[in-house]
C-alpha cells in the first residue's frame, strides 16, 4: 500500500471538519465531495479514505451544535 502523505492527510482533517460543521455528522460523500471540489482530491479507496477519516475524527475534541 502506498504511503499517504501529510498533505493529503491535513486536507482530509480539514474536509471533515467542514461537513462536520455543516451537517452535524460524519457523511463519506459529503467529505468525498468535498476533497473533490474543493481540494481537488479523488479517493478511488473508501476504505483508505474511510480510515483516515477516523484518524481526523481522532483529533477532533467537539463541534458546536
Amino acid at each position: 500500500m502506498k504511503t499517504i502523505s501529510k498533505d493529503i492527510k491535513v486536507k482530509v482533517q480539514q474536509a471533515t471538519e467542514s461537513v462536520l460543521e455543516i451537517n452535524k455528522e460524519v457523511d463519506l460523500c459529503a467529505i468525498k465531495n468535498t476533497l473533490e471540489k474543493e481540494h481537488k482530491i479523488k479517493f478511488f479507496n473508501d476504505s483508505v479514505l474511510g480510515n483516515l477519516i477516523r484518524e481526523a475524527l481522532d483529533n477532533i475534541v467537539y463541534i458546536y451544535c
